[in-house]
């Protein structure tokens, strides 16, 4: 089979990096993929993953880390063991919107808070009920593309100090340079800016959780956090894992300059993108206020029409741009900017709508 595409700017899965070829045969030809994950060799695995994971994103030492199937998963953990009544939950778009509804399934108490995708949060603004054990927030809105910067959430944790706080990073952890002591607990998937393919999610959190569910104390569910944690502390999973996804998060850290150079580079990479499509009268970004723009998924609306006819052109021109999703699966486009992602291959797509 021919390759598939010349640039691929779904915003995921996404483009992996190019080195994970190599990364998975190695896997394959170290025996790697055969291991028993109750062994010391998967022991060790998890450990240097951990460390070296934590030391690109500056994760206090003290936090903890379990791997799960995906980010989603993360949602149902979240709500069915670590909130005894309710969670509180901020939202702009649609990926938010379905943690808010998939956390009311399981906890009838559950409440949310809508803010236009033009808005900037202000902890002050916020009517946050005293008994939401939680304040869950969307950090970049994969659906709309727009971020809360480091700055709102901290904002948000000294006005709430009594209030736990759980971030979505699923689409911009490992390209955002984020303030991991301004929550208690973060999640995300490897198959956006982490470049790996998917299958394979990652909880951050802190003591406190981890005292919270010992609080709560759920251990009715196969994935109950109980369980996870008491594998944690022995550096092994809950679950059979993903060893080739853990693997490869392994191998990935031989690449990968530090975070505060991977966050320069994408958001002046943004800059550059937002600058160049003002030039378009045919569509514009989603959010009006610059200050909400996500510098890792940049999503753009537009009639209908234009926006099925110009997909269709880049296709043709081998490039993958990302569909529209939920309120603006029709009138949008999105382009992943994601560190795996060539600076050949943003100039290859601006190449096709200087042609376009």
């Amino acid at each position: 089979m021919d390759k598939l595409f010349k640039a691929n700017f779904y915003p995921g899965p996404s483009r992996l990096y190019d080195e994970v070829a190599d990364y998975a045969s190695d896997a394959f030809k170290k025996g790697i993929l055969s291991i028993n994950h109750r062994s010391p060799v998967f022991e060790d695995l998890f450990r240097l993953t951990k460390e070296r994971l934590f030391t690109y994103l500056n994760v206090p030492k003290d936090y903890h880390l379990v791997f799960t199937s995906s980010a989603t998963e993360c949602w149902e953990i979240i709500s069915q063991s670590l909130v005894e009544d309710s969670s509180f939950h901020l939202y702009n778009g649609n990926f938010g919107k379905k943690w808010f509804e998939y956390a009311g399934k399981i906890n009838q108490n559950t409440e949310s808070a809508y803010f236009s995708p033009n808005t900037l949060i202000r902890p002050e603004d916020l009517n946050v009920p005293l008994d939401s054990e939680w304040i869950c927030v969307t950090q970049n809105e994969t659906s709309n593309g727009t971020q809360v910067h480091n700055e709102t959430i901290a904002a948000i944790r000294k006005a709430f100090p009594d209030q736990f706080i759980a971030v979505d990073a699923t689409s911009s952890m490992a390209g955002v340079d984020l303030n991991f002591t301004d929550a208690d607990l973060w999640f995300a998937s490897v198959q956006k800016c982490f470049g790996l393919p998917a299958g394979l999610g990652i909880m951050i959190f802190s003591d406190a959780v981890v005292k919270k569910s010992q609080s709560v104390s759920e251990s009715n569910h196969y994935n109950s956090f109980a369980n996870f944690i008491y594998n944690e502390k022995k550096n092994q999973t809950h679950i059979t894992p993903n060893v080739m996804g853990i693997y490869l998060l392994f191998r990935l850290f031989d690449k990968l300059e530090s975070i505060k150079e991977v966050d320069k580079k994408i958001t002046e990479r943004a800059k550059h993108l937002y600058s160049y499509f003002q030039g378009y009268s045919e569509f514009q970004p989603i959010t009006q206020n610059h200050h909400c723009y996500s510098s890792t998924v940049l999503a753009f609306e537009g009639e209908p029409g234009f926006i099925n006819d110009l997909k269709k052109a880049a296709s043709q021109h081998g490039i993958i741009l990302g569909n529209g999703y939920g309120d603006w699966k029709n009138t949008s486009f999105r382009i992943a900017n994601f560190p795996a992602i060539p600076d050949s291959e943003v100039e290859q797509l601006i190449a096709f709508f200087d042609q376009y």
